[in-house]
């Protein structure tokens, strides 16, 4: 089971989004994969999104989940995601924060981190319907559970 990690590699460098969700599916099935990323995986995956179901299922299962993990190291990732130009970085940052609160009740990145996102320069995700409506109302049932 230790070389889960070559095979989530292997899944997400497919060409479909079946093959990508399945890669995504792995580490929070087996969560001592989630150990072994390292930034530079998300970094990488990152520039591969390009839809609302892959950008949630890596934020809220995955990068939340590790951020969590050692939130004072790497929390520096979401700030810098939620202020990216990229609208699917930012929707990862703002995802993510669900996956972080789902871990770590101590915590709640949550009205900083929008409001951050929400001051950005470059367009602001805000006014993008369903990309902002989405990450509020899953940050908005998620603190509701705890």
């Amino acid at each position: 089971m230790d070389d889960l990690l070559p095979l989530v590699e292997a899944l997400w460098a497919g060409e479909s989004r079946e093959e990508r969700l399945t890669a995504l599916e792995l580490p929070q099935h087996y969560p001592f994969v989630i150990s072994q990323l390292t930034w530079e995986h998300f970094d990488r995956w990152r520039g591969d999104l390009d839809n609302w179901e892959l950008t949630d299922v890596l934020g809220v299962g995955v990068l939340g989940p590790w951020v969590a993990a050692s939130t004072e190291r790497r929390e520096q990732h979401l700030w810098d995601l939620v202020q990216d130009r990229d609208i699917w970085s930012r929707r990862l940052g703002l995802v993510s924060i669900v996956g972080v609160n789902r871990a770590r009740a101590d915590i709640d990145l949550t009205p900083s981190l929008w409001a951050s996102s929400t001051g950005s320069r470059s367009s602001p995700i805000v006014p993008q319907p369903g990309l902002s409506r989405g990450s509020c109302g899953s940050w908005a049932r998620s603190t509701r559970e705890r």
